[in-house]
């Protein structure tokens, strides 16, 4: 209640300072029309007054003016004026005008236009694309504000060649996230999670993101593990005007909203609304004070047998407190769940310090949401020859996972002068999954196929907390106006699961209750606590200098990087045993005695632990034991690890002749990668790396391009990947596997562009491009053992050649009625090839089926990607819309023995619809139907019919949100 009042009190207080914004400002960027570079030291003045500015080391310009009509006069030293009549300022309020200026020549020395008719703002356009180095697509702040996205990953996706996997991690050319990397205001940052190379991009609100742009073509500024693309997320740092944003949303899903069957953790902390855990699922103090008594269950039950005396007290009561110290309910409970929900606010402004111009911008946002389905499936098979498949399980599954995310960014940022600026900024994302699944069906392994359930309760954390200090400095008059940027950054990045509870069991059946067999199972019901923290110290510096006065163009660039990631991940891994009951098969373990009619959740409870008989009530003279805890940690899954990175490189940008400009350099770049474990076994990287690369762009005419590069680049496994680490996510499902041997990747890249822009905001462009793979890493699923496993390996060789063609027309070419009509469409078609391991080969050679091929699709790798989007905007009645559609081909997901069938991710097209309305100068409301089709999250067997691997939905969803603005 405290904080809704004092919301209300902050909305009611800025509000009410409102009329003091009675000036209005005048803002944009001056750029050269030729080239795309920002031209600093322009001089823009209202004209017939005194008033006037000029712009900043970014281009960018900001004029205050009292309300009125106003004519602005654009300067600067051999460019021809323009003149921009028509401006119309208003109270409070900023409008936005970009300046493109042409060189200056005899036909051309002032060019006179309105302010309506660039009006399309196609100046950033032609900055981001039109006039890079490298080939580039990009999607603006306010684009991302029509899709109604509400994260970098929700916006990102619309992009060209771009798919996002698991709603997080961005996917570039149809490649899997180990070749894509993501970048925040130029520094990459890491990944949140072990199991993944690219980071998470629904950790970054959309309302701290300038723009983001993806660049698909490799300059040696770039950093070397670049093959598919890069992202790079531009974030605000110099507010325009004051700017205040509160926003409210709700969500309605089809399969988890007000159902009161949920599945979730059974433990409740009292900060777990924000998606933290305060302690109660740690692990218990009387347990780690104990633990080397009860290190392993052959020690723990010595214990137990000398316990059960009544004269050994000691050890008595450490069996007991050890037992009964985990408190947390082992199994999932249900529960009613509400609406999604979530609160977004955001404030800045751009003031004087000094005299000098400072930026600041603050953003806070929470968001809860719950997942939920019941008609989940899983599948394992492996093949048994005489095109047929053996069943190894089947299961259904029911699934609950509750979403909390908590995340802010403050910027400062300050101009010493119009040519020297810093930015000081600090990103924090909290994200917390509270995951509860129950695998129930069959198993070959356990008992010949009796029923199996296999129960999975989880709680995690993942928190990036990103510090980057960094700078812009223009010379003048040093070197013929030498840039220099610079970058330093440092990032703690964390992922707590503590408390993972998995639970296997047969189900009542055959005059049988549920029972654990465990030299059929693997192991026992365990409680397992993981933490990994990364700390990460990055650097980076760009010196670019004008190698002609006369195109300034014509550049020199070169520089450094640095970064080193040190890490700590520690597992503990404690089993329960269950107590051994007379006359039954040693192996075989009744949880309870009432047999088919029994609840499983009684066996689970808390009374059932420890101590649970006197010696007078066994009538022995012995103490009884019923459930104990016994330390299975294994040393192999604690390690330490470096990743260390250094880069230095050197490249020129040269107009050959008037129309041909190139692009060369080369960047060095090493790897020092190394991962020990407690008990010794290591795994590492230590290789260094040269990565030419090639880019030349020939201008057809004022509109066209013509792009050709070709550049050598590279891919790194993670620490995870290369670390002795065994990982369980279920007692019956896949465990994954380190590979400590795995190399890196060499990736040549060759690619060819064409792009016409017609119209402002209109594009027409069409790639190709080829992409060979040395060394290339797949995951690859062995399907047959007692306990399936994933592992990643390497294979010889892998190719991928592919077509891009990307379109965005307004409609007003049809009829002026649809002129606030636009889409946009791109496609993608894939062809890729990846070689199998040489124990592949050799079963291949030796079975009776010749006719296997001695490759694969690549893996992650997509045959064609199509996005599509038509956008509404009527200025006048505050009204926008977007139909937005995804889809992206069948991908190879896990690749398996060389008999056995792989696993292929299936097609999900994707289908949402925003609308929003503004209500006045402040207020407005907004409407978006997400995931339409409602299609099957679906990996499936590549076998006659496809039998399933995992299948599941996830519903529709339908969000209402309201906002109040100052802009």
């Amino acid at each position: 209640m405290k904080t809704n009042l004092s919301i209300a009190f902050l909305v009611c207080l800025i509000t009410g300072f409102q009329p003091l914004f009675a000036q209005g400002t005048i803002s944009g960027q001056i750029i050269d029309a030729k080239t795309g570079e920002e031209l600093i030291g322009a001089t823009v003045q209202a004209e017939g007054s005194s008033i006037g500015t000029v712009t900043d080391i970014s281009g960018n310009y900001q004029l205050k003016l009292k309300p009125g009509t106003y004519t602005l006069v654009v300067s600067y030293v051999s460019y021809a004026s323009q003149k921009i009549e028509n401006v119309v300022v208003i109270g409070g309020q900023n409008q936005a005008l970009d300046v493109a200026l042409q060189e200056e020549n005899t036909e051309l020395q002032e060019v006179v236009v309105t302010a309506q008719a660039i009006k399309d703002n196609d100046v950033a356009l032609l900055k981001i694309q039109k006039n890079a180095l490298a080939v580039q697509d990009g999607i603006s702040s306010k684009e991302m504000a029509q899709l109604g996205a509400s994260n970098a990953a929700e916006s990102i996706k619309q992009v060209t060649g771009a798919s996002i996997e698991e709603g997080k991690y961005v996917v570039m050319r149809g490649l899997g996230d180990r070749y894509s990397i993501s970048q925040l205001n130029g520094i990459t940052l890491p990944s949140t999670d072990p199991y993944r190379n690219s980071t998470s991009l629904d950790l970054i609100p959309s309302d701290v993101v300038e723009n983001m742009v993806t660049v698909k073509t490799f300059t040696p500024d770039q950093p070397g593990n670049f093959t598919g693309g890069k992202v790079d997320i531009t974030t605000k740092s110099l507010p325009d005007e004051f700017f205040f944003n509160f926003g409210l949303s709700a969500t309605y899903n089809t399969q988890s909203s007000f159902i009161n069957n949920f599945l979730t953790d059974g433990a409740e902390g009292e900060l777990d609304f924000l998606g933290y855990d305060d302690g109660t699922r740690g692990l218990p103090d009387n347990f780690i004070q104990y633990r080397e008594q009860v290190g392993n269950p052959a020690t723990a039950g010595g214990l137990e047998r000398t316990a059960r005396v009544p004269a050994n007290q000691t050890q008595r009561d450490i069996l007991e407190q050890t037992a009964t110290s985990f408190t947390t309910p082992f199994l999932a409970r249900q529960q009613s769940v509400p609406l999604d929900h979530g609160i977004d606010i955001s404030v800045g402004n751009r003031t004087s310090l000094f005299g000098k111009n400072l930026g600041y911008s603050a953003a806070i946002s929470y968001s809860k949401g719950y997942t939920f389905y019941d008609n989940g499936q899983y599948g394992l098979y492996f093949d048994a020859g005489a095109d047929e498949l053996i069943r190894e399980q089947s299961y259904n599954i029911v699934n609950g996972d509750e979403n909390t995310q908590l995340g802010g960014m403050i910027s400062v940022a300050y101009q010493f002068s119009p040519n020297q600026e810093i930015t000081l900024e600090n990103l924090y994302n909290h994200d917390n999954s509270v995951n509860a699944r129950t695998y129930n069906g069959y198993w070959q392994s356990f008992r010949g196929g009796t029923n199996f359930e296999d129960r999975i309760v989880s709680f995690q954390e993942r928190q990036l907390n990103n510090t980057q200090l960094r700078g812009k400095h223009f010379f003048q008059d040093l070197l013929g106006g030498a840039r220099l940027e610079w970058t330093a950054g440092y990032t703690v990045s964390t992922q707590e699961e503590p408390d993972i509870r998995l639970a296997g069991f047969g189900v009542p059946g055959y005059g049988r209750g549920y029972s654990i067999n465990p030299s059929e199972i693997g192991i026992l019901p365990s409680r397992i606590f993981r933490n990994l923290e990364d700390n990460q110290y990055s650097g980076k510096v760009d010196i670019t200098i004008p190698l002609t006065k006369e195109q300034t163009d014509n550049q020199l660039k070169f520089g450094g990087y640095y970064s080193n990631k040190q890490r700590n991940f520690n597992e503990d891994f404690i089993s329960l045993v269950a107590q051994r009951e007379s006359g039954i098969n040693p192996d075989f373990v009744t949880i309870t005695e009432a047999g088919e009619d029994g609840d499983v959740t009684d066996f689970f409870a808390l009374e059932n632990f420890g101590t649970v008989n006197t010696p007078e009530s066994t009538g022995s003279g012995l103490y009884g034991f019923g459930n104990y805890y016994a330390d299975q940690t294994f040393s192999g899954n604690i390690y330490e690890g470096t990743e260390a990175i250094w880069a230095t490189y050197l490249m020129a940008a040269y107009n050959v002749t008037k129309n041909l400009k190139a692009i060369a350099g080369a960047r060095i770049e090493g790897t020092d990668f190394s991962s020990v474990a407690s008990n010794g076994r290591t795994g590492g990287i230590n290789q260094t790396d040269v990565l030419p690369a090639l880019n030349l762009i020939y201008k057809l005419n004022d509109n066209a391009n013509l792009r050709a590069a070709a550049s050598q680049t590279l891919a790194r496994p993670n620490l995870r990947e290369i670390s002795p680490f065994v990982s369980y996510s279920g007692i019956s499902i896949p465990i994954y596997t380190g590979n400590p041997d795995l190399e890196r990747t060499l990736v040549q890249n060759f690619d060819l562009r064409y792009e016409i822009y017609p119209n402002a905001g209109e594009l027409f462009a069409i790639s190709l491009y080829y992409k060979n793979f040395d060394n290339p890493i797949v995951l690859q699923l062995t399907p047959t053992t007692s306990t399936p496993e994933i592992r990643p390996v390497n294979v010889d060789n892998g190719r991928v050649y592919g077509a891009e063609v990307e379109f965005r027309k307004s409609l007003g070419f049809i009829t002026p009625a649809l002129e606030n009509l636009r889409f946009s469409v791109n496609a993608s078609y894939i062809n890729s090839q990846a070689d199998r391991t040489e124990e592949e080969l050799q079963v291949i050679r030796n079975s009776d089926r010749p006719n296997l091929k001695d490759t694969r699709p690549f893996q992650g790798q997509s045959p064609y990607i199509v996005n599509a989007a038509l956008f509404y905007n009527q200025q006048e009645l505050g009204l926008e819309s977007a139909l937005s559609f995804n889809v992206w081909g069948e991908r190879l997901a896990f690749a398996t023995g060389a008999l056995d069938p792989d696993v292929y991710d299936q097609p999900r097209p994707i289908l949402n619809y925003t609308l929003s309305k503004r209500i006045g100068d402040n207020y407005s409301v907004g409407f978006k139907a997400e995931n339409l089709l409602n299609p099957k999250y679906e990996q499936a067997y590549d076998f006659n019919e496809s039998p399933v691997y995992e299948s599941f939905t996830l519903g529709r969803s339908f969000t209402l949100s309201v906002s109040y603005g100052i802009n």
